[in-house]
């Protein structure tokens, strides 16, 4: 009980603070702010990262089949249909941890492994964030750095780029990472996840090398939605937009506090944009559409989906 009445507080607090956080912001821009923000949106922008929502979800369904599929033959619809209900729970939890909760609508009778292969999904994905994204973040504070110090910080970084990006192919580096880091020492105690720490047994080189493709595309993919939402609401330059976007969203993953990101994101948006005299109202709306097109919308098809597999489908 005391355990369960943890778990209750937490996601309180999180909501909460996710309210918290919005309140907080839309007071301090103003509706009306926000209003005359899309009023002078470019509609057309809009429109275009809107339109690269498709090949987001494929991405992130290429990524899924390739790994349930290594585990067990399931057919692409309910592989379709399991991400789009991972979105549905995501949606709810902080960090979308809620995501996990895929690996319930395919039929498996070992369902730890997936858990487990939805991990690597995610740590694949956080990997090409994370180092793509310091690299945007030295370029974005360039003007505080000496200049040698900082083109030696982007050779650096850029040459880890490559070297992460070729370790991710390499499945063998992978397992022994996992394992190693975080396998052995968080469940080397527990027998009963034995098979959650086996998942990584399934990646083969041919695996890991679509992981590691199409986790570069997915993250090139909504960052430049990211972009060109930037762009919609201000006259910010292409390349500075860029760069940006990508600091935000590698900023965020060490604030995974909020429902959904919410509030978060559109406060990390609102200090590196300010940089470029770009308003607070355009900066939340940016931030704010990108949740609408790249989350919500993804987790109301599935919550369709879902509903209608419940109704008329077989039981999962």
């Amino acid at each position: 009980m005391a355990k369960i009445s943890a778990k209750k507080t937490l996601v309180v607090f999180k909501i909460l603070f996710t309210l918290f956080v919005l309140f907080f912001l839309i007071e301090r821009i103003h509706l009306g702010e926000i209003r005359s923000a899309f009023h002078h949106a470019n509609f057309q922008l809009i429109l275009v990262a809107a339109g690269l929502l498709p090949l987001n979800i494929y991405c992130q369904y290429k990524k899924w089949e390739t790994l349930v599929r290594q585990h067990v033959k399931a057919p692409g619809k309910e592989i379709l249909l399991s991400l789009l209900a991972g979105f549905t729970m995501g949606i709810v939890t902080p960090a979308r941890l809620g995501e996990y909760a895929r690996v319930l609508f395919i039929r498996d009778n070992h369902r730890i492994s997936l858990v487990g292969l939805t991990l690597i999904d995610k740590l694949y994905t956080l990997s090409i964030v994370f180092s793509t994204g310091i690299i945007a973040m030295i370029l974005y504070f360039r003007t505080f750095i000496h200049p040698p110090f900082c083109l030696l910080l982007l050779f650096m970084t850029t040459i880890l780029f490559f070297l992460l990006y070729r370790f991710l192919g390499n499945p063998q580096g992978v397992k022994n990472l996992l394992h190693k880091t975080i396998f052995e020492n968080f469940f080397s105690r527990h027998k009963k996840l034995k098979e959650f720490v086996r998942a990584t047994d399934y990646i083969e080189i041919k695996t890991a090398k679509t992981l590691r493709t199409f986790s570069l595309l997915l993250v090139l993919t909504f960052t430049f939605q990211f972009n060109l939402l930037i762009m919609a609401f201000s006259s910010i330059k292409f390349t500075d937009s860029l760069i940006t976007a990508f600091s935000i969203l590698t900023t965020k993953i060490f604030f995974p506090y909020a429902i959904g990101d919410l509030g978060v994101r559109e406060s990390i948006a609102i200090f590196y944009l300010h940089r470029y005299q770009v308003v607070a109202a355009a900066a939340f709306d940016a931030s704010l559409l990108l949740f609408l097109i790249n989350i919500l919308i993804p987790a109301l098809l599935g919550l369709v989906l879902l509903l209608k597999s419940r109704l008329n489908g077989p039981k999962l």
